[in-house]
């Protein structure tokens, strides 16, 4: 009976993985859609590994809506939380999962200097942090402040297979002649709901702000 029960739990369908509403948002000549997967639990099912809880994943729907070639940069692209300011651009899968070491800090803008926080550190082939970031809180007294990072090479450390699945996954660069849809990987710490991010793009195919929503 044991053995039985075993197999039909083997044969058992893997849990549906949860997801949240599609967004959407357009210029003249340009159509973005997007979902927000966020938390371990939904980004180990995306893409394999929860990257220790600090990388929130963006699948992004890009559609041309004139003949005009628009040239895209994952760079165009920016996450920004309403519930406690951080903003950040998205990371390059060599960053998260390669064999260099990513030092997350933060940067004035406009209200001093701001010190730097070494944590969290990303890197193959483990993903592993010290310490948390400080993303900022925009509009305090402390002045508004953004995520900065550099890569600390480490020839020490071995291939991690995540790179392979983020590098497949994520969102294709350059000339956009049809409909292409890919991952972006942005740092987020602490708990967030859908409703309390924007996914702001600004790049050749104009402005759009896309509000996520929750279920």
């Amino acid at each position: 009976m044991r053995v039985f029960l075993a197999c039909l739990l083997a044969l058992a369908p893997a849990p549906a993985l949860a997801q949240t509403p599609i967004t959407r948002g357009s210029t003249d000549s340009l159509e973005v859609k997007a979902r927000a997967f966020l938390g371990k639990e939904q980004v180990k099912q995306l893409i394999g590994s929860d990257l220790d809880g600090f990388i929130a994943v963006v699948e992004v729907t890009l559609t041309p809506l004139t003949d005009r070639t628009v040239k895209i940069d994952r760079d165009d692209f920016l996450l920004r939380s309403e519930r406690d300011g951080q903003r950040s651009g998205p990371f390059e899968p060599a960053q998260i999962a390669g064999d260099s070491a990513l030092v997350v800090g933060t940067r004035s803008r406009g209200g001093g200097m701001a010190a730097e926080d070494r944590g969290p550190i990303f890197g193959g082939p483990g993903i592993g942090r010290v310490g948390r970031p400080n993303t900022g809180m925009v509009g305090t007294a402390r002045g508004e402040t953004e995520a900065v990072a550099r890569v600390e090479s480490d020839g020490k450390k071995k291939d991690n297979p995540l790179l392979a699945t983020l590098d497949e996954r994520i969102l294709p660069e350059g000339a956009l002649e049809k409909t292409v849809t890919g991952l972006l990987y942005f740092p987020l710490e602490g708990k967030h709901k859908p409703k309390d991010l924007l996914l702001v793009y600004k790049g050749e195919g104009g402005a759009v702000t896309v509000r996520f929503q929750d279920k």
